[in-house]
């Protein structure tokens, strides 16, 4: 995973809007199957948003997710 916007260390001004895109990759051997989710389990929380869908990625697939 790594960023695609607003980097580690970077800061965004109080009340801006902003969006945080990760590049994720299926580094496995098999397919992830439909519903695959990255779900927020600690540290700062962007928002509301508690959950966000993943297309099935192939193996070695690489995968823009946005928040």
């Amino acid at each position: 995973m790594e960023d695609v916007t607003i980097g580690e260390g970077e800061s965004v001004p109080p009340d801006t809007p902003f969006t945080k895109t990760w590049r994720i990759q299926n580094t496995g051997a098999e397919s992830w199957p439909p519903g695959v989710c990255l779900k927020y389990i600690g540290g700062d929380q962007f928002g509301h948003v508690n959950m966000v869908l993943v297309k099935a990625l192939d193996p070695q697939e690489v995968f823009d997710v946005s928040v």
